[in-house]
């Protein structure tokens, strides 16, 4: 069974570094084929199309200088800490396929939440 409160928190932590960052990201992915199991339609993968998934890792945390070091596999696990790929203990097809389809999940409501705000009124009386 997957930790989903561990992939919970990578999620947010990952969304909140692009709200930062990369404020419309959002509206750049297609909910319609997103895809964590694919490094072309995962968050990585949507926002630098034109990268391989380590370099689009690269170019999307290289603006976070406290994240990046220049490294591949400092990109690579910096990707999986933000909930952008299946972190390395989800071993086994069976979990990292659930992990997959649970971060997936995540951030679909993580975008929608960004699409479709939820507004609150506050009234005086």
């Amino acid at each position: 069974m997957t930790n989903q409160s561990t992939l919970a928190a990578a999620v947010y932590r990952g969304a909140a570094l692009l709200d930062r960052h990369e404020p419309d990201w959002y509206t750049k992915i297609d909910l319609d084929t997103f895809n964590i199991w694919r490094a072309d339609l995962c968050i990585v993968g949507q926002l630098r199309p034109e990268h391989s998934y380590v370099d689009g890792a690269i170019s999307l945390l290289g603006s976070v200088p406290t994240l990046m070091h220049g490294a591949h596999q400092n990109a690579c696990d910096d990707a999986k800490a933000l909930g952008f790929d299946v972190p390395n203990h989800y071993t086994g097809r069976l979990f990292y396929t659930r992990a997959c389809e649970c971060l997936t999940r995540m951030w679909t409501r993580a975008i929608m939440a960004r699409r479709n705000p939820i507004t609150l009124y506050v009234t005086t009386i």
